[in-house]
C-alpha cells in the first residue's frame, strides 16, 4: 500500500504512535520539514533548504535528490515511489508530496 506525504501541517502528531506504519509516516514527515542544521548534535538530519533564488527546475531536481538520501539514511523502513510537487510555482512555493511504500508491512 501506497502512502503520501507532505510537508503540510501533520493533523494528529503523536507521541507514541499506535503502530509502525504512524511512526514511518511521522518520520518522514519530520525529515522533509526539518531543515538541514537545525538539529543539535544531529546536523546532518533533515533538507537543506539552501534552494532560494534558484531556476525551479534545478530546485525540484536538489529536492528530490535530497529526499531519496535523507529517507534513505534516516527511515530506511519506507521506499520512495513517487515524489511530485504542489503548490504555486510562479509564486514560488512548492511542496514536495513523497508515495512512499512501507516495507515489511
Amino acid at each position: 500500500m501506497s502512502y503520501f506525504i507532505s510537508t503540510e501541517p501533520l493533523q494528529n502528531v503523536k507521541i507514541m504512535p499506535e503502530n509502525t506504519v504512524e511512526e514511518i509516516i511521522q518520520n518522514i514527515h519530520t525529515i522533509l520539514s526539518t531543515p538541514k542544521g537545525s538539529v543539535p548534535m544531529y546536523r546532518d538530519f533533515g533538507l537543506d533548504f539552501d534552494v532560494v533564488d534558484k531556476n525551479i527546475n534545478a530546485v525540484k531536481s536538489l529536492i528530490v535528490n535530497a529526499i531519496y538520501d535523507a529517507i534513505e539514511k534516516y527511515e530506511p523502513r519506507a521506499s520512495i515511489v513517487n515524489i511530485t510537487f504542489d503548490g504555486d510555482a510562479m509564486r514560488g512555493k512548492i511542496v514536495p508530496v513523497v508515495e512512499v511504500n512501507i516495507l515489511n508491512e
